[in-house]
């Protein structure tokens, strides 16, 4: 059994379709299901499918601090492609990650609940480093610039090969330098380039490792292996006893990453005294507040109303100073761990609404926390139409996906509509995923227009399968009335077993996540699932829900 694929490549290969594909934090109506009985022709005869170049589908994602993540959903021939190949080589694949056998990044197989590829997480990345870089006195701390961006498609087979060799046979099909396939599978599902590989399929934590654990390995070569060197995906951290060892730890660690063409983020990269490398204390103070409030019974304590107030608007203030949407992230998760909402709904649904006007890195929260209070006790609709549109208007107008499509998503489970403008500025301007929810919300709610299918069409173009609107074309066509199946049919043989088998990305009648299991759809406790923001930083969410006890 090798740890990265468990102990049957079925079902591996079934794992990693269906929970391995989406980008991480999609509204719940984004649900694969088939897509691997349309697949088990190819994979049960090892068939590849890439033939011609595609591409992915992307989704703009917002990050902390006011940046952005762009991620990318590959044609499904890639995933398809890529479970027959780390099916067939997962014996040499899980030898070559060997090499950094204990390291964080060390990827396993999950056969559970949850996305199938785990790692350590942050919290638990922490923990580790703390234990391990204890006796240093220096700590050298970098990552890797634009990691999954900036990845040489070629370096996948110097990393599991040498670069000599891979150099000395370039052939895809070759059997000693079975990299070279891989180099191809990605190559195509990004039209031929050689830069990148695509950011949210599980498929690229294991081909980002093949060259992580490489760049360890070399750097070990150069200093030890006693060095303690710690990494999780592109973050780096180095033990050092004193500054000429940092520095020179520091030098061999940009050598080692720049043997696979990539680079080290210059500004994210500094020495200081283990003294200094210490974490926030913002999370325990907002949590034990918070605790304290849910301890109090205030409905008729003016003076604990007063004081919730303030510190609604003292982290509000926090996470402008510190330039920091996290800490209001945060503030909401453990609003909903003590389950406070309808004691302080008056004081909190303000507090929501400009969380999602000035943080709109928080509106994923706030959209499931109004869905949720919408089915428990109803809502003001027509108060959350008017914060929709207005964070709608303004975030498509930049193209920025996530704020837009939860605002969508909870504008579709008000039963709201959405005016032309604001749908001619979607299509123009937004994500294909964008659009797929646009057409569900005008469809699903009394609007008194028409959809403006000519724009769409205009989009989508002849070859829509091979493009990057190829989930916007598939499920336009399957679910909301646009004649598109020949069109759709074009480019690979696949597409017609995808159709055959009924394979489907989008659920129109898919609940919010608490409420899945709930017959009575009254009874969800809490407002947001645990497990979410894997790929996001550690303090918008913690591990399975759990307290952290360093905070």
């Amino acid at each position: 059994m090798t740890k990265f694929i468990g102990s049957d490549p079925n079902i591996f290969a079934e794992k990693m379709l269906d929970s391995g594909f989406f980008p991480e934090n999609l509204p719940p109506v984004f649900k694969i299901e088939n897509l691997h009985e349309a697949a088990i022709g190819a994979l049960s005869t090892n068939h590849y499918l890439t033939d011609k170049p595609t591409e992915g589908a992307r989704y703009n994602a917002s990050k902390r601090n006011g940046q952005r993540r762009i991620f990318t959903m590959p044609n499904p021939v890639f995933m398809v492609d890529c479970s027959i190949f780390f099916s067939e080589y997962s014996s040499q694949i899980d030898e070559h990650l060997s090499l950094s056998a204990d390291g964080p990044s060390n990827p396993l197989f999950n056969d559970g609940a949850g996305r199938p590829i785990k790692i350590n997480s942050h919290p638990e990345f922490h923990r580790r480093r703390r234990k391990d870089l204890a006796l240093s006195r220096y700590v050298v701390k970098t990552d890797i610039s634009r990691f999954f961006h900036s990845i040489y498609t070629h370096s996948i087979s110097w990393a599991l090969h040498g670069k000599t060799d891979a150099k000395k046979d370039r052939r895809d099909s070759s059997e000693t330098v079975f990299g070279n396939r891989l180099d191809k599978i990605v190559r195509q599902s990004q039209d031929g380039q050689t830069i990148g590989i695509p950011v949210g399929p599980d498929f690229s934590r294991l081909i980002s490792e093949i060259i992580g654990v490489s760049i360890d390995h070399r750097f070990r070569i150069d200093n030890g292996g006693n060095i303690p060197l710690l990494r999780l995906v592109d973050d780096i951290y180095i033990g050092a006893d004193n500054l000429d060892d940092a520095n020179s730890y520091l030098s061999s660690i940009r050598d080692s990453i720049r043997q696979f063409e990539l680079d080290i983020n210059e500004s994210k990269t500094t020495i200081l005294e283990s003294s200094d490398d210490l974490e926030p204390f913002w999370p325990v103070e907002i949590r034990r507040e918070i605790q304290t409030f849910s301890a109090d019974d205030i409905t008729n304590n003016r003076q604990s109303r007063a004081d919730f107030v303030h510190f609604m608007d003292e982290i509000l203030r926090a996470a402008k100073i510190r330039n920091d949407e996290g800490i209001v992230k945060f503030a909401l998760r453990k609003i909903d761990d003590f389950n406070i909402w309808n004691i302080y709904w008056d004081l909190l649904e303000p507090f929501l609404i400009r969380s999602a006007i000035s943080f709109p890195h928080c509106w994923d929260y706030v959209a499931r926390v109004v869905a949720w209070r919408q089915r428990k006790h109803g809502v003001d609709s027509d108060l959350w139409r008017q914060v929709a549109e207005k964070s709608i208007a303004r975030s498509a107008r930049s193209g920025n996906d996530s704020e837009v499509i939860w605002a969508l998503w909870m504008l579709k489970e008000l039963g709201q509509a959405i005016s032309l403008s604001l749908v001619e500025s979607i299509i123009k301007r937004c994500g294909p995923f964008v659009v797929l929810l646009c057409l569900d919300v005008h469809q699903s709610s009394a609007s008194t227009y028409n959809f403006p299918k000519d724009i769409l069409l205009d989009r989508i173009g002849e070859r829509p399968m091979l493009g990057s609107n190829w989930i916007l074309s598939y499920e336009a066509d399957r679910q909301f009335g646009f004649r598109l199946k020949s069109k759709n049919l074009q480019g690979s043989d696949f597409f017609q077993s995808m159709y055959d088998n009924n394979t489907s990305f989008y659920d129109r009648s898919a609940d919010p996540v608490v409420f899945e299991n709930d017959v009575t759809g009254t009874s969800a406790k809490n407002a947001i699932e645990k497990g979410i923001g894997d790929y996001d930083d550690y303090f918008d969410d913690e591990p399975d829900g759990k307290e952290d006890d360093e905070f």
